[in-house]
């Protein structure tokens, strides 16, 4: 049985959310894509303007929701994840959810490659914070990651 998992980069700087979500899937193919508070948007041509998206429903929070076939972080390599920019409060976030079992890696330790390049891509958007685990990630205890520390399940695929 799978479960799903929660990446969150939370307070990305907002000059870098569109670039920072175009890169995500640039080599993907779109599945879907879905925007909250919203019903007039022709979404077959996004474009990679999720931010112009979220602030045409400011000051309500609203949502950009892309379902992609794939998405390569570093030497991993996220089957079928669900990206979704909120915007709430004039902050953006970036989560990612996948299944455990749609997460594969060119090392033997996926969490740890999953670990740095979740860092790196941090420094580069300017984001608040990361945090990764199970669901819900707000969930201490099922973490692997939050920032540059590790979680209590930081050896769970080891």
């Amino acid at each position: 049985m799978s479960n799903l998992i929660e990446l969150l980069f939370e307070g990305v700087a907002k000059n870098k959310v569109d670039s920072f979500v175009v890169r995500m899937s640039d080599e993907a193919t779109l599945k879907s894509v879905a925007v909250s508070e919203s019903s007039d948007l022709d979404l077959r041509s996004w474009q990679g303007r999720v931010l112009e998206i979220l602030e045409s429903a400011a000051p309500k929070p609203s949502c950009v929701s892309l379902n992609l076939n794939r998405v390569e972080l570093g030497e991993v390599t996220l089957t079928n994840p669900l990206i979704q920019v909120l915007m709430h409060d004039g902050n953006v976030d970036v989560s990612l959810s996948f299944l455990d079992s749609e997460i594969s890696c060119d090392t033997a330790d996926c969490v740890n490659a999953l670990h740095h390049a979740c860092l790196d891509i941090s420094r580069v958007v300017d984001a608040r914070a990361i945090i990764c685990g199970y669901e819900p990630v707000s969930d201490q205890k099922t973490r692997f990651f939050t920032g540059a520390t590790q979680g209590p399940l930081r050896r769970f695929w080891e």
